[in-house]
């Protein structure tokens, strides 16, 4: 831990980074080993653990880890509220339940306390600020809001198009769509690994059949993609700030769709994770290394901008990216609160180190904790290792 003098000349203990969530992430763990490198307190609480009239929170720290961490031995602490928060509310969902948004909104109005990476992401007003950067509008397919007049314009242009959730994830509502016989539309949908078709007489009946309000999904072209063994590919690009505040990207995976008809590279559907490097070179040769370059710069733009339009901080972005067969990079969806499955594969076993210190850092960055160089112009001394019961 460390002591902050205050630009008010007082003496704060911290940094306290809380991870705001409803149940332990798997990861818990690492971000932990990564907080207590750096001299820091890392705890979990959940929205219903606070004691707002003492400003305190009953958290959850790791006691002890038994045997290469294979147990883990966990205690509660009352302890003040953290200087950052880490908010991974799990889903749309739990974030809409009424003490969530109590909870969150308390938080906001805390003086002195950061909170990073809130809410959820609507994928129409993501690709609306997006557009509106000339650098950026080459990377982003065709977007527009799923009227049945528009399905029509854009069947009308493309060989095939994807109708999606403004509000969705993991693959989940998607439908592929392209016109065949007389005008009828086949409409090709995923239940698990299978894929599903039908046809239906028009637009009308397809947003009819699968309810599907235009106002809550986006009709796109499908891309080109380049492929793997036949199936279709795209890329899991994970981001973080590190400790000055700067984009760096930690993880770049390929996921291979289960097969050629696939309508998703989920890992739900069947799709698998293989290292980007591996499948770049079966489809561009010796040209890999800077398509793989180019996907990373182009994905440090897309973060850039989001964060800078964006109210509240942000530390981590996950961006499913895809490639076409001429090489050029396309953004398709950037998640707010990134799953970590990509960090489960044996290859990024250093991303996933490297992930859990950049989430640390950036926390740090935010409290203020950072030693002289922080805009806060604070000092900080380090402490030995203390007991946290006794420390508050």
């Amino acid at each position: 831990m460390h002591i902050r003098l205050t630009e008010q000349n007082q003496l704060r203990l911290g940094p306290l980074i809380g991870l705001l969530s409803n149940w332990r992430l798997p990861m818990f763990t690492s971000f932990l080993a990564a907080a207590q490198d750096k001299g820091a307190v890392f705890y979990f609480f959940r929205p219903e653990d606070i004691k707002w009239s003492e400003k305190k929170v009953l958290a959850t720290v790791i006691e002890r880890m038994n045997g290469h961490q294979q147990k883990v031995y966990w205690k509660r602490l009352k302890l003040p509220l953290p200087d950052v928060v880490y908010e991974r509310i799990p889903n749309r969902q739990s974030e809409k339940r009424k003490d969530v948004q109590l909870c969150l909104q308390k938080l906001r109005r805390m003086p002195n306390l950061h909170m990073f990476n809130q809410g959820f992401y609507n994928k129409w007003d993501i690709y609306r600020r997006l557009e509106k950067s000339p650098s950026l509008r080459p990377h982003l397919p065709e977007t527009a809001l799923a009227y049945p007049s528009h399905i029509d314009t854009f069947l009308s242009r493309y060989p095939t198009v994807y109708i999606k959730p403004i509000h969705g994830s993991l693959g989940l509502g998607i439908v592929r769509a392209h016109q065949v016989r007389n005008g009828a539309i086949q409409c090709d949908y995923q239940r698990g690994g299978v894929v599903r078709s039908r046809l239906v007489a028009n637009s009308f009946r397809l947003c009819q059949e699968y309810a599907i309000a235009p106002t809550r999904y986006l009709v796109q072209p499908a891309i080109p993609l380049i492929q793997y063994r036949q199936a279709p590919v795209d890329f899991r690009v994970h981001l973080h700030r590190d400790g000055h505040g700067q984009w760096q990207v930690i993880a770049v995976g390929a996921k291979v769709a289960h097969h050629r008809q696939s309508i998703t590279t989920h890992v739900r559907t069947g799709g698998t994770f293989m290292p980007a490097e591996t499948v770049l070179q079966a489809a561009f040769g010796e040209r890999a290394a800077t398509i793989l370059e180019s996907l990373r710069r182009t994905s440090l733009l897309f973060a850039e901008q989001v964060a800078q339009s964006e109210a509240g901080p942000i530390g981590e972005l996950g961006l499913d990216m895809g490639i076409d067969i001429h090489g050029h990079p396309w953004l398709f969806e950037i998640n707010a609160k990134p799953g970590r499955h990509i960090f489960h594969n044996p290859w990024l076993k250093k991303a996933a180190r490297e992930s859990a210190q950049a989430i640390v850092d950036y926390a740090i960055y935010l409290s203020g904790f950072a030693g002289e160089q922080h805009q806060g112009g604070t000092s900080w001394y380090p402490m030995e290792k203390a007991d946290l019961s006794s420390a508050f």
